[in-house]
């Protein structure tokens, strides 16, 4: 039996009732969520391990898999947090506060002393900074900048909508091997918007890639790599993830370079916990940032028409390799690549077109 079968049954048994200790409880739950397996069996060893312990910690790590699934918390899991958070000040409460905040934005802040203590968190975490703000506290100027990129959001997404609205066409490059010798350069650079994700330069040339970059599609992790900003940044950056403002509840994000970029100009943008969530759903996996890109435009479109892809080979790109920039880049292992693949066959049915205008870039 594989380990991975095990955890299934785990899973199982826990969904349907059955008792275990909270650590055992929560080994599975890790396990199953760093194997990509986002779904109700999970999401019952994250609960069953808070039952069982009835600790902070534990209750802000369901919570958190629970965001991982597209869900902030409902009042009952918020009342819960607000009994257990009672008078600690720690990096949980910290986490268990952000949650807090993103279903109550004044948050559940108590005199002076809560200001003072959360001060210094303020300038890592752009809902706390605001949480602050919007309690009429003074505020040292980066915390000023990350609750301005977080109350800023809903006008940012909005215009970007508008952008993508207006440019009339959008194409998405994927990062896949098989641009490599495609020549598809200079169509990509004719559209009017084009969206990149990650490390999207490499060994393969201009002629194949393009060098056109509108939006910047960017993993918290990969930007947390980079020595420092990059040139020629474009208008718009969008960290992935479930709504990274929240940094998944706890999970760090470094903004130095973050902020570096709203000096620039740049509006940096979150997805929306809905558009992750709705993607989560479809494949009962966190998914990758090309496919949650598309999955969020076509909602902010309305449909695919104004879409085209190129360089989207889903992991199994035959013998031109996962990336364009050799063979060390290889998919994430929680992704569902065959789960993804069959989205976008779908999505195509739908209208979603690639550059040239074949199949033959998948």
């Amino acid at each position: 039996m594989t380990g991975r079968t095990h955890a299934d049954d785990v899973a199982n048994m826990l969904s349907r009732g059955g008792r275990m200790p909270a650590w055992v409880a929560r080994l599975f739950a890790r396990y199953r969520q760093m194997s990509g397996c986002y779904d109700a069996h999970t999401a019952a060893c994250f609960e069953h391990a808070w039952r069982r312990s009835e600790s902070l910690p534990s209750l802000v790590e369901w919570a958190r898999f629970r965001r991982e699934l597209g869900s902030a918390a409902d009042p009952v899991l918020a009342n819960a947090l607000r009994q257990q958070l009672g008078d600690r000040q720690d990096a949980t409460a910290v986490r268990a506060l952000e949650l807090l905040h993103e279903v109550s934005a004044t948050g559940d802040m108590d005199g002076q002393d809560a200001v003072d203590w959360l001060a210094p968190h303020a300038e890592h975490s752009p809902p706390i900074a605001d949480m602050l703000e919007r309690n009429g506290a003074s505020l040292a100027p980066r915390a000023r900048q990350l609750a301005r990129i977080h109350a800023a959001q809903s006008d940012w997404r909005s215009a970007f909508a508008a952008d993508l609205l207006g440019a009339g066409r959008v194409c998405v490059v994927g990062n896949a091997g098989s641009l490599n010798g495609a020549r598809l350069g200079h169509v990509i650079d004719q559209q009017p918007r084009v969206v990149r994700f990650n490390r999207w330069t490499g060994p393969a040339s201009a002629p194949d890639l393009g060098s056109r970059r509108d939006v910047w599609v960017c993993a918290p992790r990969f930007l947390a790599q980079l020595d420092g900003l990059p040139r020629d940044l474009p208008p718009w950056v969008i960290l992935t993830g479930p709504d990274a403002r929240y940094a998944r509840a706890g999970r760090p994000i470094g903004w130095d370079l973050v902020l570096g970029m709203l000096e620039a100009g740049v509006k940096v943008l979150t997805f929306p916990l809905a558009a992750w969530g709705e993607t989560v759903v479809s494949l009962g996996a966190p998914p990758s940032a090309g496919v949650l890109f598309l999955a969020w435009a076509h909602r902010l479109l309305g449909d695919f028409e104004h879409l085209v892809i190129a360089g989207f080979d889903i992991a199994s790109a035959g013998t031109k390799g996962y990336h364009h920039a050799g063979p060390a880049i290889r998919g994430g292992r929680r992704h569902a690549w065959e789960r993804e693949k069959a989205l976008l066959d779908e999505w195509r049915n739908q209208g979603l077109r690639s550059l040239p205008e074949t199949d033959q870039v998948f």
